[in-house]
């Protein structure tokens, strides 16, 4: 049997708001937090063009160990668009002054300026990320690391998918360094929500945690953000972002990264094992990203639901707009066949920010500027 992605009683108890509306034309500090197998690569797209037209430094840079620890006083404001963990960023920022302040951090401040609530400047700084349903977010995962393998079978896509920690994206998202202690329910410690702890019981025993525990836990995290994106509902996630941070359709176009394709080398869709494993062991470990991942559903939820009708005219037209975009620009399905040699002969090197993220941008903003997109609805 499988295990429900939603179940109705803990939605309803997590949509108790949606996401709080903000204004970033001053923004001088953008940060996405790029989590593996995410949707990263095409919403670091998103990320970078949002700086780009804000005029923000580090569009182009691929390094993150080059531009984490940067601060405004030093190298002016820029975008953070790369993968690495938030905790990356809170280390730079314990060797360096916070700006909120103009004190040096202490050791024992483990709150970044730019990733946690309590200390970076909020006013001109952005942070976000997009999240994914564990399983599927585990088994692309296991594709991107195997993709020179043969074909795998069900057993061998198992035993990798069984040493991804249940708390992944909680992790990334640098929950153990947000999250307070004052939480009440079965488990009181921050560390027992550490896969890294030596006596963590959580991988085997989830039915141990308990719910409000766990919610309060990710309340704390997904209150340190600007907004968290799910890549199930992507168009809704860039419109609800639009609405909310007055931003314009022209920041929002784009050209998907990466989009798998099936192959001889990958299995069109899990076997019924694998299915299996992936619905009822995996999905009960990974407990906590689950309850995320459905708790930032609610939010979205929530946001909708505020903006009512308003919200669903500008999706039908970010639908409309993107169509459009993608036969003006010639945009294909996904980045990867812009290598094709077929393609490069009919329309040459395709241009991106940074790798395979952002691509056709300059085209996209041609596009936009010609269709006045970027006008308030």
């Amino acid at each position: 049997m499988k295990t429900k992605l939603m179940q109705p009683e803990h939605q309803r108890r997590s949509a108790q708001r949606g996401w709080p509306e903000k204004n970033i034309d001053n923004l001088c500090t953008e940060i996405f937090i790029k989590i593996q197998k995410c949707g990263s690569s095409t919403n670091g797209g998103v990320a970078r063009a949002i700086a780009a037209h804000r005029n923000l430094g580090g569009v182009h840079e691929g390094n993150v160990f080059s531009v984490a620890c940067r601060v405004p006083e030093d190298e002016g404001c820029m975008v953070h668009a790369n993968h690495g963990t938030a905790s990356l960023f809170r280390k730079c920022r314990l060797e360096q002054r916070t700006p909120s302040t103009g004190t040096r951090a202490s050791e024992g401040d483990v709150h970044r300026e730019v990733a946690s609530a309590s200390t970076r400047v909020r006013l001109n700084s952005f942070l976000w990320t997009t999240i994914r349903d564990p399983r599927t977010r585990a088994l692309s995962h296991y594709y991107q690391q195997n993709v020179k393998s043969k074909k795998p079978s069900e057993e061998e896509i198992i035993d990798w998918i069984a040493q991804v920690p249940g708390t992944f994206m909680f992790d990334y998202m640098g929950g153990l360094s947000v999250t307070p202690d004052n939480c009440q329910g079965t488990r009181t410690t921050q560390e027992g929500l550490s896969h890294d702890t030596a006596d963590n019981q959580w991988a085997n025993l989830p039915d141990d945690w308990d719910r409000g525990f766990v919610e309060c836990k990710l309340n704390h995290l997904l209150d340190s953000y600007d907004f968290v994106g799910l890549i199930e509902r992507q168009d809704e996630s860039l419109v609800a972002m639009k609405l909310l941070f007055k931003l314009d359709f022209k920041d929002i176009l784009k050209m998907s990264s990466k989009i798998r394709k099936d192959g001889k080398k990958l299995a069109a869709d899990p076997q019924a094992m694998l299915q299996s494993y992936l619905d009822q062991e995996f999905y009960s470990k990974a407990y906590v990203d689950r309850v995320l991942h459905e708790m930032a559903n609610a939010r979205l939820d929530a946001t909708i639901a505020h903006y009512g009708n308003a919200f669903y005219s500008e999706l039908e037209r970010y639908s409309s707009l993107s169509a459009d975009a993608r036969e003006f620009c010639e945009i294909p399905e996904s980045v990867s066949l812009t290598y094709s040699p077929e393609y490069k002969k009919e329309h040459g090197k395709i241009e991106c920010y940074w790798n395979d993220n952002g691509c056709a941008y300059k085209c996209l903003d041609a596009f936009a500027q010609q269709h006045e997109t970027y006008d308030s609805a």
